[in-house]
């Protein structure tokens, strides 16, 4: 990651895309597809809702799910067929309520 000032941007490589999607019912073959892409957006925003209504005719790539680095985010693919993730990020305490919830069901 490199930050710079309340910029940050994020480089992945299509390994650690194919580990960060494994679960997500995205594409099989998304992270190839991402790989061979020009440009991959990651948008933080302040309520997702409102941006998965305003994208709701937009092909999803992957689904709504909860990411390891606490962002609620969804993956929508734009009209000129750019990829762009959105993501709200999950307060601490919401966080873990999400965690001891899977927890106690997986029991």
């Amino acid at each position: 990651m490199l930050n710079h000032g309340d910029l940050m941007m994020m480089y992945q490589s299509t390994g650690s895309v194919e580990v960060d999607l494994g679960a997500s019912r995205a594409p099989v073959d998304l992270p190839a597809e991402l790989g061979r892409s020009t440009t991959t957006l990651f948008v933080e925003v302040e309520d997702l809702d409102t941006v998965i209504e305003a994208a709701s005719q937009s092909e999803v790539l992957v689904p709504r799910r909860t990411s390891f680095y606490h962002m609620d985010e969804i993956f929508p693919r734009a009209p000129c067929g750019t990829v762009i993730g959105f993501a709200q990020r999950i307060e601490e305490d919401e966080a873990s309520e999400g965690s001891s919830a899977e927890s106690s069901e997986e029991s």
